[in-house]
């Protein structure tokens, strides 16, 4: 029995020996991948483009509050007329001056029970113009007649979807410029490309503040692109 005894020793004292050899050996084996034919990875590009708004929507309100609910339409509606006539009159066109919501309801007063103390209305429009230097122009020029709010500017740029292409080019640039780190070598090829989604705004919210009235002042509008691109070795 103790004959048996001894192989069975040397051979369990054994076993980690040969656990180990394929721990050393492995980066070998990972370097091998990145030099064989059928290798391929798949990697994330980004860009990303900014640059200067060339339009602007903006929207206001006017309010109005009357003791008769058709007076007070009348009167919102003047209103509205007397903005219009001012926006044109600085260049903007009339097409572009769009009413985007009417609404109107009861106003009551509540210190001493109820009571009805006349109609609120309220007219919300926008405008669009392409002459970023004359906002606070226009701006003025509504308030004089009437307008009660200035709601918000929106900045946007003209060619969206052709400066999205230009980014997209780029993030693919991105993805291969990668790739060609993770091979080591030049000597790559695209075998499959997918755009992603990416959330992004094309437009840049602002309230209204007098300092908008300068281009320097506005900021500047965002455009991303991602592309999944998939590369082997020629």
């Amino acid at each position: 029995m103790k004959k048996h005894l001894i192989p069975t020793i040397v051979s369990l004292l054994a076993v980690p020996a040969l656990i180990a050899v394929p721990l050393v050996t492995t980066p070998v084996q990972t370097e091998a991948l990145a030099e064989d034919e059928n290798f391929c990875i798949s990697i994330i590009g980004k860009a990303q483009t900014e640059v200067s708004p060339d339009y602007a929507d903006v929207t206001l309100t006017i309010e109005n509050l009357d003791s008769d609910v058709s007076s007070a339409k009348d009167k919102t509606f003047a209103i509205f007329d007397k903005a219009v006539e001012s926006l044109t009159g600085n260049g903007v066109l009339r097409e572009n001056i769009i009413v985007e919501g009417y609404s109107s309801h009861p106003n009551y007063d509540y210190t001493c029970g109820k009571s009805l103390i006349g109609y609120y209305s309220n007219l919300t429009f926008t405008y669009k113009t392409d002459d970023i230097a004359q906002i606070k122009t226009t701006i003025d020029g509504v308030t004089e007649v009437g307008v009660t709010n200035v709601q918000s500017i929106k900045y946007g740029i003209s060619n969206e979807e052709e400066l999205y292409n230009t980014t997209l080019s780029n993030a693919i640039e991105n993805a291969k410029a990668k790739a060609k780190k993770v091979f080591g070598h030049e000597s790559i090829q695209i075998i499959g490309l997918e755009e992603e989604s990416v959330y992004y705004s094309s437009s840049l919210y602002r309230y209204y503040d007098s300092s908008l009235e300068s281009q320097d002042m506005v900021g500047k509008v965002t455009i991303q692109a991602r592309a999944r691109v998939k590369f082997a070795t020629l």
